[in-house]
């Protein structure tokens, strides 16, 4: 049985890993995805994957640094057109105000 200890850990690591869990249904909730989606998705992870003193074994720390090689390796001007072609995301509110225009 775990300890009261682990348990805590357990649970802190169940609310850093909720933010995943929203960004996989919104990626696997389609028979395909679209590029539009992966935008927006991949800036709503930035936001709240910020790394904090409450973070379990340094996960949120991790992942960020994951996440931004990957970004690296994107095709960030591809993603961005169907980001802006896309109904629902057209405020662009997952791009920069400079980068909006």
């Amino acid at each position: 049985m775990p300890t009261k200890a682990k348990l805590d850990k357990l649970q802190r690591l169940e609310a850093v890993l909720d933010p995943c869990r929203y960004f996989t249904e919104i990626l696997g909730g389609e028979k395909f995805v679209s590029c539009s989606v992966v935008l927006p998705a991949l800036c709503h992870l930035s936001r709240v994957m910020v790394s904090s003193e409450d973070d379990p074994v340094k996960f949120k720390q991790t992942f960020t640094l994951d996440m931004e090689k990957c970004k690296e390796k994107t095709n960030s001007t591809c993603l961005k057109i169907s980001t802006a072609l896309e109904p629902r995301f057209k405020d662009l509110k997952c791009l920069h105000r400079s980068e909006r225009a």
